[in-house]
């Protein structure tokens, strides 16, 4: 095997520990029904997203989630 190629297969392997993407990483933990509630609540008192999540200290990608999820719940 050339000795670059095999130096650069092994730079690859090193890359999902260098930026956090191991396999043994802990699962992200879901939402309980209690927080999208909480979350559609303030969103419906007019909280902006962005107050929202670092009211409760999550992610904006994760408020906008929670918020549709509430609606889509409140139009059944």
């Amino acid at each position: 095997m050339n000795d670059t190629f095999y130096r650069a297969t092994q730079a690859l392997k090193k890359l999902p520990d260098m930026y956090g993407l191991s396999s043994n990483r802990p699962a992200p933990k879901k939402l309980t029904e209690a927080q999208i509630d909480r979350i559609g609540e303030l969103y419906q008192q007019g909280y902006t997203k962005a107050d929202i999540s670092r009211e409760m200290g999550l992610a904006q990608s994760t408020i906008y989630n929670a918020v549709r999820r509430f609606i889509r719940s409140e139009a059944l």
